[in-house]
Order: structure tokens, then C-alpha cells, then sequence
């Protein structure tokens, strides 16, 4: 695995840019590709992601690990389904 494809917390400080292509995970979703879209006024979450594989989208509480889309190939899923800082 190379060094771009890390997963990263959606909880910790690095967040995707608005509008970026990222693959996410979540535990009931698994991996797909999508875009990253951050809705300062949505009182329920900003940090949403909108899947580019099928319609809908999520948001980082059902999705919380991503990475960069720079054109690899799709990721294997994290090692674990939820990271350290994951609000219990």
C-alpha cells in the first residue's frame, strides 16, 4: 500500500476540501467512491458525502474513515470498521 492510500479519521483535523473526490467507508456501506461536500448551515451535519456510484449520500457519522480519489484503484477497507476518535 502506498503512502496516499491512508485512511483517514473524519474526526480528526484533516478534512477533505468541498467538492473533492474521496473514497469513504462505513461499516454497513463499504468502500465506494463519492465527493465530499461540506453545507456550512445544515444544523445537522455539514460534513456530508455524496456517493458518485449510486444515488444518495451519507454523512461521517455512517462514513467515518476517508482518503483522497486522486484515480487509484479502489482501497481494501480500513483494518478497523471505526477510528480511535469516533464519538461514542
Amino acid at each position: 500500500m502506498s503512502s496516499k492510500m491512508v485512511w483517514i479519521s473524519f474526526f480528526g483535523p484533516r478534512r477533505p476540501i468541498n467538492g473533492q473526490p474521496i473514497f469513504y467507508y462505513g461499516e454497513h456501506i463499504g468502500v465506494r467512491k463519492g465527493k465530499y461536500l461540506f453545507l456550512r448551515n445544515d444544523h445537522y451535519s455539514p460534513h456530508l458525502i455524496e456517493s458518485t456510484e449510486c444515488a444518495g449520500c451519507c454523512d461521517r457519522m455512517d462514513a467515518p474513515w476517508w482518503m483522497p480519489n486522486d484515480g487509484q484503484e479502489k482501497p481494501d477497507r480500513p483494518l478497523t470498521p471505526y477510528p480511535e476518535d469516533y464519538p461514542q
